[in-house]
C-alpha cells in the first residue's frame, strides 16, 4: 500500500502532496550532482518564446533549490543540474534524476481527491517533481517539494516543510536536512561559516564565558 503524507498549505491553501511507495526511497547523494530532466510539459501555457518562458520557471524553481544549498559554506554546496533530456548526463551518475513536469490535475490525489500546488511523486518508479499549472511555480513550493525529495516529511512546527506556517528554509529544516544526510558539512562549518551562524552553536571562549551568553543561549 502506498505510503502517503499531505503537505504544504499557503494563504491559498493546501498545496503540497507526497505519495511514495514501499519501494527503497531515491535518496540524494549531497557530495554528487543533483540531476533535474525538464519534461516537455514544462512549456505548458507558454506564450511567445518559449525558450524565455521556459528560463523564467527554472529561474524560479532553482531559487528554490538555492533556499536549502544557500545555508551550506559555498566549499560544501551541493551542486544541482538541470538538463533537457536524459542524454545529457553522465552514464555513471550517482543520484537518480528527478523530473520536472507540469500536468494539470497531476496534484489531485488522497481520499477525498483534494487539489494540491505541487507534488513528489515515486510511485511510477521514477522521481518527479509535479506543478498543477505555471502559476503555481513558486519558489516556496519548490523548496518544500525539493525538501520531499532530499527525504524531508511534513512537519508541524514553523518550517518550510510544514503546513502554511512558513515559506522559507530555517534553521531546523536544515538540522532535520543534516540529520539525515551525514554528506552534510560538518557541524562547526554550518553554524559557524554558514549563513546561519549560530553564536549558540558556535561561541567564541569569551562569548561563552559572558552574562549574555546565559541570557540569550539558556
Amino acid at each position: 500500500m502506498a505510503k502517503v503524507a499531505m503537505g504544504l498549505a499557503l494563504a491559498l491553501g493546501l498545496t503540497s502532496f507526497i505519495l511514495s511507495q514501499e519501494s527503497p526511497t531515491y535518496y540524494l547523494n549531497l557530495r554528487e550532482p543533483i540531476y533535474f530532466v525538464v519534461d516537455p510539459s514544462f512549456s505548458t501555457g507558454c506564450d511567445g518564446d518559449t525558450d524565455v518562458c521556459v528560463k523564467k520557471r527554472l529561474d524560479v524553481f532553482r531559487a528554490g533549490l538555492d533556499d536549502w544549498f544557500k545555508h551550506f559554506p559555498k566549499r560544501f554546496r551541493p551542486k544541482t543540474i538541470i538538463v533537457f533530456s536524459p542524454e545529457e548526463m553522465p552514464l555513471r551518475a550517482v543520484n537518480f534524476p528527478i523530473s520536472l513536469q507540469i500536468k494539470e490535475n497531476g496534484c489531485v490525489l488522497g481520499v477525498p481527491p483534494t487539489k494540491y500546488f505541487g507534488c513528489y511523486l515515486t510511485d511510477s518508479g521514477s522521481p518527479r517533481i509535479i506543478f498543477n499549472d505555471p502559476g503555481q511555480i513558486t519558489t516556496p513550493t519548490s523548496a518544500h517539494e525539493f525538501g520531499h525529495a532530499l527525504g524531508l516529511n511534513h512537519r508541524d512546527t514553523y518550517s518550510i516543510m510544514s503546513w502554511g506556517k512558513g515559506n522559507k528554509v530555517l534553521p531546523i529544516d536544515m538540522n532535520d536536512l543534516c540529520n539525515l544526510h551525514q554528506e552534510c558539512p560538518p557541524h562547526d562549518e554550518t553554524w559557524c561559516e554558514g549563513t546561519f551562524y549560530d553564536s549558540c552553536r558556535c561561541p567564541s571562549e569569551s562569548f561563552e564565558a559572558s552574562e549574555e551568553s546565559k541570557r540569550v543561549c539558556e
